[in-house]
């Protein structure tokens, strides 16, 4: 059984995916990075990660395709996927948000806001957390 919370890094930039894990790596977290959203499928369909950080800009393939591979064709869970791009343009925010993207970032991406976003995907991750939707149950008060 798995312990530690996954996050897959997809980004083409060697620097920013550096940057990233920097930020990110922490006890009970595991970073898996790579520059090809091919490798990212092969990667999703062996370790399937807890949340992903996904630069849409990549040269070989476009990361709202990538998205649609994973949310539709894989059949993956709800994971969390974090945009990050250098392209502020709404279509390509509203294509980013329509697929299944939780947030996108505009590049330079804000430390704060990203290990924010991560820090809350991996609180709603733990399994005392899953259950939240469910009604509580009241007790009156006597």
């Amino acid at each position: 059984m798995k312990n530690n919370f996954r996050i897959l890094i997809v980004e083409d930039e060697e620097s920013y995916r550096e940057i990233y894990e920097q930020w990110l790596q922490g006890d009970g977290r595991e970073i898996i990075k790579t520059a090809s959203t091919e490798e990212a499928l092969r990667i999703v369909d062996k370790f399937p990660p807890d949340a992903v950080i996904l630069d849409i800009g990549l040269p070989e393939a476009d990361g709202i395709e990538f998205l649609r591979q994973i949310f539709q064709d894989k059949q993956v869970p709800d994971i969390p996927v974090f945009i990050v791009s250098g392209c502020g343009e709404l279509s390509t925010r509203l294509s980013g948000f329509i697929k299944g993207a939780r947030r996108y970032f505009i590049k330079p991406v804000d430390r704060e806001d990203l290990t924010h976003c991560i820090d809350n995907a991996e609180n709603k991750a733990r399994p005392e957390n899953r259950e939240k939707g469910k009604p509580s149950t009241l007790r009156s008060i006597p």
